[in-house]
């Protein structure tokens, strides 16, 4: 019976990558901004960006809104 080696190590590399995938999407996830959108007028209240705080960047704003966020409905 044939030891097929390759084929095991490859699966296994392939499960890792994938592993590794979904945890960096998942923490790119957990990292969006949340903007804060007034219920009645529909307009951003305000933007809540802790990443910029721990990264030094400039935070992002109402007027700089930025692709991907999540969003919260306030009155």
């Amino acid at each position: 019976m044939p030891r097929h080696y390759l084929t095991y190590a490859l699966l296994i590399l392939g499960c890792l990558l994938l592993g590794c995938l979904f945890i960096r999407q998942f923490a790119e996830v957990l990292d969006r901004p949340v903007v804060h959108q007034s219920w009645s007028t529909k307009e951003c209240v305000r933007v809540e960006d802790p990443a910029a705080e721990h990264e030094g960047r400039e935070p992002y704003t109402c007027e700089h809104m930025p692709e991907r966020y999540q969003h919260v409905w306030v009155y």
